[in-house]
C-alpha cells in the first residue's frame, strides 16, 4: 500500500481519483489497481485499498461511502439522518444504506445524485459534533431525523441505544418527537423511566423490535418495563408433554398434586 494513500485513508476514510493523479498514478493504471482487487472503487471517483475493504462489515463499508460522499461534496455538509447514526456507530437495523444522508450547511435545496441524498434544514448550536475530521449531526438530532426516513421499530432501535449510551436523555427527544407523531403522550400515573433505563424500547438495553425478541419477551417487557428470558420451566413441552395432566412429574403452572390413589 502506498503510504501517502494509506495517510489519506486514515485520516479521511477514502483518498480521491484527483490526489492519486497528483502523486503520479495514471487512469490506467487506476483501472488496473481496481481490477486486480489491490484497490477497491467505494463511489465514483474515491477508493481505498482492497486489504481494508476486505476486513470491513456491511456498516464500516456504509461509513466508507458516506465519508467519500462528504470529501467530494461541493458545499460544507453535515452527515446527517441515517448516515449520522452510522457515524456515531449506532444500531442500523432497519435502516436504508442506500443512500449517504448530508445536509447541506447553507440551507440551501439539495440534490440527489447516485448513493447521496443532500437534505435542507436549519441547523442550530448543538447540532452538530465533529468524529475526526468529519462533521455528523449530534446523537439528538439523528435520533429525531431517523424518525423521518425510517419506521417507528428503527426508531426505537436508535433511541434505545442512544439513551443507554448516554448520548442523549429522554427530556431532549420528548417534545420533538411528539411534535412528529413518532411518540405517544405518557399516562399522567406512569412512573417515570429510571436513569439510562431505555424508555422509549420494549426492554433494557435490547435493541430489537418485538417481532425478533423471543416468545413471550415482549409482553413481560410491556408489563414489567424489562425483559426476561423465559424459563425452561415456562414453556409447555418442555418434558415432551404439552402440560398434560396425570403423568407422573409433570404439572401445569398453577396445578394441584393429586394424591396417590390407595390401594
Amino acid at each position: 500500500m502506498d503510504p501517502r494513500l494509506l495517510a489519506l485513508c486514515t485520516t479521511y476514510g477514502v483518498f480521491l481519483r484527483r490526489e492519486a493523479l497528483a502523486l503520479g498514478y495514471h487512469d490506467q493504471t487506476i483501472a488496473k489497481l481496481v481490477r486486480s482487487g489491490h484497490w477497491v472503487r467505494v463511489r465514483h471517483g474515491a477508493y481505498t485499498f482492497g486489504e481494508i475493504w476486505a476486513r470491513a462489515d456491511k456498516a464500516e463499508r456504509y461509513r466508507l461511502r458516506v465519508r467519500a460522499a462528504m470529501r467530494q461534496a461541493n458545499t460544507e455538509v453535515v452527515s446527517s439522518h441515517t448516515s449520522a447514526v452510522a457515524m456515531h456507530r449506532g444500531p442500523l437495523w432497519g435502516l436504508d444504506l442506500g443512500n449517504a444522508h448530508l445536509t447541506r450547511v447553507d440551507q440551501r435545496t439539495g440534490r440527489k445524485e447516485a448513493g447521496v441524498q443532500q437534505h435542507r434544514g436549519e441547523i442550530v448550536d448543538g447540532d452538530v459534533v465533529e468524529i475526526g475530521v468529519h462533521k455528523v449531526m449530534s446523537p439528538t438530532r439523528a435520533v429525531l431525523e431517523v424518525t423521518t426516513v425510517a419506521g417507528v421499530d428503527a426508531g426505537v432501535c436508535v433511541a434505545d441505544h442512544f439513551l443507554n449510551r448516554g448520548a442523549t436523555t429522554f427530556e431532549q427527544l420528548r417534545g420533538p418527537l411528539r411534535a412528529h407523531g413518532a411518540l405517544a403522550r405518557d399516562p399522567p400515573d406512569r412512573p417515570r423511566a429510571p436513569a439510562r433505563q431505555p424508555a422509549l424500547g420494549v426492554g433494557r438495553g435490547d435493541p430489537r423490535p418485538p417481532a425478533l425478541l423471543p416468545r413471550g419477551a415482549a409482553q413481560a417487557g410491556a408489563a414489567g418495563g424489562g425483559l426476561r428470558r423465559e424459563r425452561d420451566d415456562d414453556r409447555p413441552g418442555r418434558h415432551g408433554v404439552a402440560g398434560a395432566r396425570g403423568v407422573p412429574g409433570v404439572r401445569r403452572p398453577g396445578e394441584v398434586p393429586q394424591a396417590p390413589a390407595a390401594g
